[in-house]
Parts: C-alpha cells; sequence; structure tokens
C-alpha cells in the first residue's frame, strides 16, 4: 500500500505529453502503532538500490517509524515518537526540547485536551489576541496609507507651483506612482479645488 500510494504522488505531476522534468522527489513517512520488523530499530529508511548497495535513484523514499519500540537517545525524531505516544498531560511536559514544531505540537495537544469550559475561556483568549492584532494591522494600515495620501498632496501643490498644468500632473501620477488615471483625476482635483 505505501509503494502504491507513493507512486501516485511522486507520478501525480506528471501530464499527458511532458517529458520527465515536473517530477520532484517523494518522501513517504508512515507512523506505524506495530512493529513491521524484528530488528530494534524504530525508525527505518528505505531506499532504492541494487543488490551492491549502490544507490540507484534518491527521487522516492520511504521512512518508517515503529512506536512501539523502545527508544533510545535524546533527537529530533525520537521526540516526534515521545509526542505520537503520549497518553497524558505527564507525558507531554516529559518532552524536553527545542524544536519550534515540537513544542508548538504540543501546546495544541494540550489545548484539545482543555475541558469544554476551560477550552471555552480559551478560545476567547485567543480571540481577543486575534483581534487585537487586526486592529493594530488596521491602524498601522490607514497610517501608511494616509502619509501616502500626504506625499501625493505635496506632489500635486509642489507642481501646480512650478506651472504644470493639470494635464501633466496626472501623467506624473499614473507613471510614478502607479495610480489609475481615474485615481490621477480625483486627486488633482481635490488639491487643485483647495487651492482656488
Amino acid at each position: 500500500r505505501q509503494l502504491f500510494y507513493l507512486a501516485k504522488i511522486f507520478t501525480a505531476e506528471a501530464n499527458k505529453g511532458d517529458d520527465y522534468s515536473p517530477l520532484r522527489r517523494c518522501v513517504a513517512i508512515s507512523i506505524l502503532d506495530f512493529n513491521l520488523s524484528d530488528g530494534p530499530e524504530y525508525h527505518t529508511v528505505y531506499l532504492f538500490r541494487d543488490k551492491n548497495g549502490i544507490p540507484y535513484s534518491d527521487m522516492m523514499e520511504i521512512h518508517t517509524l515503529e512506536l512501539r519500540k523502545n527508544l533510545v537517545g535524546q533527537n529530533r525524531m525520537n521526540d516526534w515518537i515521545r509526542l505520537f505516544n503520549a497518553e497524558s498531560e505527564e507525558d507531554l511536559d516529559m518532552i524536553k526540547t527545542e524544536n519550534a514544531g515540537i513544542l508548538e505540537a504540543i501546546r495544541e495537544v494540550k489545548v484539545m485536551s482543555l475541558s469544554k469550559r476551560l477550552r471555552a475561556h480559551y478560545e476567547a483568549h485567543m480571540k481577543d489576541v486575534r483581534d487585537r492584532k487586526a486592529r493594530e494591522k488596521y491602524v498601522r494600515m490607514e497610517g501608511e496609507k494616509e502619509g501616502f495620501e500626504k506625499g501625493l498632496q505635496i506632489f500635486i501643490l509642489d507642481n501646480l507651483e512650478e506651472g504644470k498644468n493639470r494635464q501633466q500632473i496626472i501623467e506624473k501620477l499614473v507613471s510614478r506612482f502607479g495610480l489609475s488615471e481615474k485615481d490621477a483625476i480625483m486627486l488633482v482635483d481635490k488639491y487643485t479645488d483647495r487651492q482656488q
């Protein structure tokens, strides 16, 4: 089954009549809740090689993680396996790592495990955080927009003082600032009306 799905993913990018250039390296990862092999290794990598061990291609690779086997040592792979095997919050707290991905996954698992009341409280807190960030972003964008329009106003007034006519200023706004002709006309009219 693993080979079947790996082959489907590998060939998914190729269309009829294409050459082989769209094909990308494909790595499959199987997380198993049973022992696939009798050996002690819980992480096995399968590659395409000939019978003498000489690589044929690195375009397809299969990793298996056998969760029921004993972990030895501390590395990133072991931390992920410990996370998959965790059955309680204490098990999660026992995972000592600096890997940002695992730390984020642990936080998410803890949130999913909260009681309904605590989860509702947590979701309300996260909504407040998202709302605050959205407000801050809106204020920042409005400030940038206001600053840009103020700059355009100064540009238009300077050009008027230099004796440029309406059409010349409109053309400059379109070419230099990427404004549509309609927006450029509206701005020129807005600021020339104030001058009169």
